[in-house]
Parts: structure tokens; C-alpha cells; sequence
């Protein structure tokens, strides 16, 4: 049997441990299957992971690789979409939708593994979901409020299953690495983020807030801190060991000596061993909470999504997470509530953990129950290939739109929340928000989009390229929008592209 993983980002530690947990479960329940990868960055990727088969996205695919992934698509038996985290409108979804839409034309069965969904509020994401993922074979989501918000959008209730996260099968996986914890509470580790991406003022506040948790745990001399993540050691990709070199370089010597940070890129089991040698663990990233108590380490969760007071809820563990953005009193009292609980926590970790890994297989039973059709759709090669574009762009390319309006080899900002690297070769296009050339998350507000367009243009950008999953940048943004729409004409609007030129007035 040939299954094709789709929408897998492995340089995420928290996610590959979901992407090994996945495959290597689904080998020992379907033996003798074939399982292909697909993912963005699918060079690096391949160079960290060896062991993998992996190919480029359809999204992302380049053009030498392009007719490789359709055909991928066709050999499929069933088309699976990776367990995580990425339907939501924090992140642009429709070319998530539209490789499902192109998996659903070939007479695929999709089935989406343990995924936290929602919310949307876009009109498009709203009208779009329901009308996907009403013909896909399986919904796993691995907590409750992700089918309320698939539920209200009006997804038939009957293809949703809610089961658990899949890195809970690490639990059966490799049992040996859950090693229950005894004594006093020396060496704990901790885990901070950017967040949300591209807000100074959010970073600042995060890190005032874990200066005053690192004096406060360090008041006793016995404890030192170790920081560890499951997002740093790849060059190009968030690294949260920068965030905590900043606040340790805050701490007075005689507690900076006392702390350590752990900077490398770990494999699953090495992260799990790694947490596991904590006492205790407290975090912002999901994952490192997981993998922690997976190596018998209980964790403190610092939730920036819902989904971590869901997944804490499943574990019985509720009050031991708070969103991260509540002030530091409510930290304080969360930690001291989880310290003092720590006992009765270590003697029940290892039952939750069976519990939710009996859930989490619930997503490998979605898979073997999944009936294959008699006849996929087979497409000659060309046909396939321009059934692949149209869902990957709605029949052309976007180099093929812009060649006409923007000379070759210029520069030009790109506004597509990172869906559509490789789509433009042949130009220079600044991602946005940028620093230091590279993507800095989205504006947190008009101004500073208008600030950031005008300096990049005083830089030499001659026009700005709106992909049509960043539209909603025109209607969150409403002053930035007219800035644009008063100043500069527009050449293009097509559905699929807006470009305005930046090199002349709008009355020009």
C-alpha cells in the first residue's frame, strides 16, 4: 500500500516527533506499506533526515520536481495530511485545501491525522472548510474544540473523530525512555518563544516575565536551569536558544552560572531523553511539554493556542498550564500550584500517558479502516499535471502572471505568509515583514506595514505582490490598504494575484 503523508514540517522537532510517531505506528499496522513525505524545504530536510523518502509539497514544489509529486499523488492509495497544527487563519490554508481538493479529483481517499483546527474568522477560510472538507474520508483532531470549530463551520459531524496527539504513541514506541522521577526538585527545564511572530512588544513582555520565573525558581541555591527546545540548531529556521541567551544575559552573574542552554537540534528520542533528565519542565512550545512527561518528567505548559489547555485537559492536568500572555502573578501562582503537585503528578503520569496513547491510536485505526477505491482516477501525464496547477494555482503560474508587468531580475515584496517560495524564479521578492531579508511574521498593524512598505521600497522594491492566501492582508489592514490603493496603481488583480507598482503614483 502507498501512502502519502502530506503537509509535514520536520525541521520543527515538536513535529517531526508527530511525523516519526505516524510512521513508524502506521508501518507496524501496515506492513509492507510504503510511505512517502511531503514537506516545504525539502532539501534541508532531506539532509537532516536522512532516513526519510521525502518530496517537496505541491505548493512548494520546484518545477524539475513538480511532475514527480503529481505523480506521487496518483500512486497514492490513500493521501494522508500530518498530524499538527496548521488549518487555522493564523496561517494561510488554501493551498492546504486545494492539494486536498487535487488528492479528492484523482479519487483519493484523505484522511487528516490528529490535527488541532480553527478558529477562522476569514469570510473565505469559513466558506471554503465545509466545502473541502466535507468529501475527505477522516478528521482526526486531537482535542475538542477543534470539532466545535468544525462543527459551526458546518462539517458533518459523522467524518470528524476526536483522538489525541499522536507524539503520545512515542509512549509505546520506545517505552524505555519514561524513567519516573523521585526527590527534590533540582535541575528543571524551561522553553520560551517569540510570540506572536513579529511583535517587539510581545517578545519584551515575555521576556521580563521569564527574567522574573528564572530569579524566582533560582531563589533556591540547590536549582539550576537548563534551556531546551524543540525549534533551534537549524540554520534558517526559528531558533528559540537565541530568546534564552537574551534572558540569561539579563541575570545577575551569580544566577547566570547557574544556567545552562542546550542548543542543538535533537531527534525525538534524543529530545525525550534530554527532558527527561529535568525534574521538572516548564514551556511555551506544546511539544517540549510532551516529550517531556514522555521521558517521566511532569511539565508546565505556558500556552500561546488553545490547544494546550486542550491537550493538558485530556491529560487531567488543566490548572498546570496558563496562556503566556497572562502577567506574571498568575505565572507565579501556576508554577507553585505545579511544584507543589509535582509528587502526586509522577505518580500518575505514566497512566495518562496509556490513556491518551489508547486515544492517539484511534488516528491509526482511521487509516487501516479506510476503504481504498476500486479505480483512482489515471491521467496521462500532461493531464495530470495540469489538473496538479490548476489546484496549485488556479491553472497558470504565478511567474507566468507577473512576467509581463515586472522586468525580470527586479525586486519586488511578496506578501504570502511563506506559501509560495519557489513560485518566482527569475526575481528577487522580499518577504513581509522582513529583517535581515528574512520572513518576520505578519504587521501587527497598519502603520507599521506602511512604515516597512515605505523602506523597502526607499530600498529599491518596485512593486508588491499580494498571493491570494494573503488577501485577508486588505481587510485587516484597512489604513495600510488605502495607503496603497491611493498611492500606487494597480496592475493586476486577477484572484490569484494583486500587484501594485511602486514606482509611480496612482494619478499617474
Amino acid at each position: 500500500m502507498n501512502l502519502l503523508l502530506t503537509n509535514a514540517v520536520p525541521l520543527n522537532g515538536g513535529d517531526e516527533a508527530l511525523l516519526r510517531a505516524a510512521i513508524e505506528s502506521l508501518a507496524r499496522h501496515i506492513p509492507q506499506c510504503n510511505i512517502t513525505i511531503l514537506c516545504k524545504d525539502v532539501e534541508t530536510a532531506r539532509r537532516l533526515l536522512p532516513d526519510l523518502t521525502l518530496e517537496s509539497d505541491l505548493e512548494f514544489a520546484p518545477e524539475e520536481s513538480f511532475t514527480r509529486t503529481a505523480k506521487l499523488y496518483q500512486d497514492a492509495d490513500i493521501v494522508l495530511s500530518a498530524p499538527g497544527g496548521f488549518l487555522h487563519d493564523h496561517y494561510s490554508i488554501e493551498e492546504r485545501l486545494r492539494g486536498f481538493e487535487f488528492s479528492l479529483a484523482l479519487g483519493k481517499p484523505v484522511v487528516l491525522l490528529g490535527q488541532s483546527i480553527g478558529p477562522f474568522w476569514k469570510r473565505e477560510s469559513m466558506r471554503r472548510i465545509p466545502q473541502v472538507l466535507n468529501r475527505v474520508s477522516r478528521i482526526c483532531v486531537r482535542d475538542a474544540i477543534s470539532r466545535e470549530h468544525l462543527l459551526k463551520l458546518g462539517v458533518a459531524d459523522h467524518i470528524i473523530q476526536e483522538t489525541a496527539d499522536m507524539a503520545f504513541l512515542w509512549h509505546r514506541l520506545v517505552p524505555g525512555l519514561f524513567r519516573l522521577k523521585t526527590g527534590p526538585v533540582k535541575k528543571i527545564g524551561l522553553c520560551f518563544r517569540r510570540w506572536p511572530l513579529g511583535e517587539p512588544q510581545a517578545a519584551s513582555e515575555i521576556l521580563t516575565k521569564a527574567e522574573q520565573l528564572c530569579r524566582m525558581l533560582l531563589a533556591d541555591p540547590a536549582r539550576e536551569l537548563v534551556f531546551c527546545s524543540t525549534c533551534q540548531g537549524v540554520s534558517g529556521y526559528p531558533d528559540d536558544s537565541t530568546l534564552a541567551m537574551q534572558l540569561i544575559e539579563r541575570l545577575p552573574p551569580d544566577l547566570r552560572v547557574r544556567c545552562q542552554i542546550n542548543r542543538a537540534r535533537l531527534t525525538p528520542a534524543a529530545l525525550i531523553r534530554s527532558f527527561g533528565e529535568f525534574d521538572a519542565f516548564i514551556g511555551m512550545r506544546l511539544h517540549g511539554c510532551l516529550l517531556s512527561m514522555l521521558g517521566g518528567t511532569p511539565a508546565m505548559g505556558l500556552g500561546y493556542e488553545t490547544k494546550t489547555r486542550e491537550i493538558f485537559r485530556q491529560m487531567g492536568y488543566e490548572r498546570f498550564q496558563i496562556p503566556f500572555d497572562s502577567d506574571f502573578p498568575a505565572w507565579r501562582a501556576c508554577v507553585e500550584q505545579f511544584l507543589q503537585h509535582l509528587p502526586a503528578i509522577r505518580t500518575n503520569l505514566a497512566f495518562r500517558l496509556e490513556q491518551l496513547c489508547d486515544r492517539a491510536e484511534l488516528n491509526l485505526a482511521a487509516v487501516t479502516g479506510t476503504r481504498t477505491p476500486p479505480a483512482s482516477v489515471i491521467l496521462e501525464t500532461e493531464p495530470l499535471l495540469a489538473l496538479a496547477r490548476k489546484h496549485v494555482t488556479g491553472g497558470r503560474k504565478f511567474a507566468e502572471m507577473i512576467g509581463p508587468l515586472i522586468p525580470p531580475g527586479s525586486s519586488f515584496i511578496l506578501v504570502d505568509d511563506q506559501q509560495c517560495s519557489g513560485q518566482f524564479p527569475g526575481w528577487d521578492s522580499l518577504p513581509f515583514l522582513e529583517k535581515n531579508g528574512v520572513y518576520w511574521g505578519p504587521s501587527p498593524d497598519s502603520a507599521t506595514a506602511i512604515s516597512e512598505l515605505e523602506r523597502l521600497r526607499r530600498q529599491g522594491a518596485g512593486f508588491i505582490v499580494f498571493a491570494a492566501p494573503s488577501f485577508w492582508w486588505l481587510e485587516h489592514y484597512p489604513d495600510f490598504t488605502r495607503h496603497l490603493r491611493a498611492g500606487f496603481p494597480c496592475l493586476l488583480d486577477n484572484g490569484q494575484l494583486i500587484v501594485f507598482n511602486l514606482r509611480s503614483c496612482a494619478s499617474g
